[in-house]
């Protein structure tokens, strides 16, 4: 009978540990929109593309402007949203110039419906870019088995389970930089649905008020005034606003009060 070999008694090879797993080849494909988002940023700020939605620039042609709307019917809406909807996608800092001006061109409530429209498009292509790059990173490191991926894991869990109440929040009170309250959920992982409704829901409250400043634009114009969006953080916007935020926030609250109580 022949002796056992060295690689016949070592027996079954021991189990992998689970933090010892292969890390997943990422697929370079996957970062292409927010490449394509983050390169079009730069190209517009390079070529100085933003300083041309300002109020300065509305004031120098706004008789071209409001003829160019009334010669083109139906399109100009559609060719106003697409641009604004490019403006949201590429995180440019244009959303409350571009309904003000919305305001003036079409009139309160259409150019806060148009705004609405556009933003929430705008908001939903640059959230699933930023979900599929940069989510799917965070998501890879939000590991238990360490400091850090616990606490990860541990912030992405609590924003998930109140995703719409924060997102709600961060639309309605107008402090917030654009660019924090569209990345900062895809990278917590909230789904596009939860998301755009939110947004959605959201941006209808304050694009009424900032489409309502803009109506008024054309009589600040004749006057010779510079108009701007300061009112904006005035008590008697502002308070009513950060009043709504609040309310957003009640479920979260209420929803602590009764497992602490539970």
């Amino acid at each position: 009978m022949d002796a056992p070999t060295g690689d016949s008694q070592a027996g079954p090879a021991a189990p992998r540990p689970a933090g010892d797993a292969p890390a997943k080849r990422f697929a370079w494909w996957k970062a292409l929109p927010i490449v394509v988002i983050a390169g079009g940023a730069a190209a517009v700020f390079l070529l100085g593309l933003h300083r041309y939605v300002s109020f300065g620039e509305l004031a120098r042609h706004r008789e071209d402007l409001l003829a160019w709307v009334a010669s083109h019917g139906q399109t100009a809406p559609l060719l106003f949203m697409l641009a604004y909807a490019f403006g949201v996608a590429f995180s440019l800092p244009v959303i409350g110039a571009f309904t003000a001006i919305a305001g003036f061109l079409f009139g309160l409530l259409p150019g806060a419906a148009y705004s609405v429209i556009a933003a929430t498009v705008g908001a939903a292509a640059l959230h699933a870019a930023t979900y599929t790059t940069i989510g799917a990173w965070i998501t890879r490191r939000a590991d238990s088995s360490h400091m850090l991926g616990a606490a990860i894991e541990r912030m992405r869990a609590g924003f998930q389970r109140d995703a719409f109440s924060y997102i709600l929040f961060l639309r309605v009170v107008p402090v917030f930089p654009g660019f924090v309250t569209n990345l900062v959920p895809a990278m917590m992982g909230v789904p596009l649905g939860t998301y755009v409704l939110a947004s959605f829901i959201g941006f209808v409250p304050v694009f009424l008020v900032l489409s309502s400043i803009g109506s008024g634009i054309g009589a600040i114009i004749a006057r010779g005034a510079t108009p701007d969006l300061s009112m904006m953080f005035e008590a008697p916007i502002l308070l009513p606003l950060a009043g709504l935020g609040v309310l957003a926030l009640v479920p979260i609250a209420y929803r602590r009060f009764a497992a602490r109580r539970g």
